[in-house]
């Protein structure tokens, strides 16, 4: 089951890279809908200005500027954000730089601790970040979202900003923006899970409508093959709706095991 963290309107984002470009998109559509804001970047004169114009137009909003390669400054980030708002709940990392992360996830997650609560981490680059990185932030309890930016420049700032805050309240472990400027299909429908349990239904519609008559017994394989690592993977995600189903209606279980073996 995915992480749930309160509301944007309720939370305190933090946002690296917020003088310019994407970490300056993420900020305003944070603000936008009714998030405090902490603005962390090199420039502190575009910072500042950003926030005066957030404050200005009735919005909650701070800068701090810092270079988060540096563990003094990330400290003074967290520090900062106690200071402004008693903590944050969610650090949007729009720089992309995996030294500058992996110091914003050091302190997301000292901060999380002394808050006692779940906070969320957001990192927008090309690349992942480590495998040890991640494992640190699931012992420390924090919600995880990779945005993965496309190889070239990236076309449409609006799409991975609207993607970075929906990850910031429903976390998503791995979204894709594609070169086209927008989600891919996969990552659409890892987004909007509905879309995700319409298809799976439709091709268990489909497997039970094309093994019935004549062409059943040929086609069953082909068919088996296609639809169970559907069934098995919405069964991992949900056990216990499976096992509920499974008790409910167990002749039916039986029978769609048998067919898609």
């Amino acid at each position: 089951m995915r992480a749930k963290l309160k509301p944007l309107a309720q939370q305190v984002v933090v946002v690296t890279g917020a003088g310019s470009g994407l970490g300056l998109a993420v900020a305003h559509h944070a603000a936008d809908a009714g998030a405090a804001v902490l603005l962390v970047g090199a420039d502190e004169a575009a910072i500042r200005k950003t926030a005066e114009s957030i404050n200005a137009h009735g919005g909650r909003a701070h800068a701090v500027a810092a270079d988060l390669a540096l563990p003094e400054h990330a400290r003074r980030v967290a520090r900062a954000a106690i200071a402004r708002f008693g903590g944050f709940d969610t650090w949007i990392d729009a720089l992309g730089e995996e030294a500058g992360a992996l110091k914003a996830i050091e302190e997301a997650m000292i901060e999380t601790r002394a808050a006692s609560r779940v906070g969320g981490y957001v990192h927008l680059a090309r690349a992942a970040l480590p495998s040890s990185a991640r494992r640190s932030l699931g012992r420390a309890r924090i919600a995880f979202s990779h945005i993965q930016l496309p190889a070239g420049a990236l076309k449409d700032l609006e799409v991975a900003a609207a993607a970075a805050l929906h990850a910031a309240a429903s976390p998503i472990a791995h979204l894709v923006i594609g070169e086209r400027g927008g989600l891919t299909f996969y990552s659409q429908a890892r987004k909007h899970r509905g879309v995700v349990l319409g298809v799976g239904l439709v091709a268990l519609g489909v497997a039970i409508w094309a093994t019935r008559g004549a062409t059943g017994p040929a086609m069953r394989p082909y068919v088996g093959r296609a639809v169970r690592p559907l069934i098995l993977k919405a069964a991992r995600r949900r056990p216990l709706t499976a096992a509920k189903l499974v008790v409910r209606h167990p002749r039916r279980a039986l029978r769609l095991a048998r067919a898609l073996r």
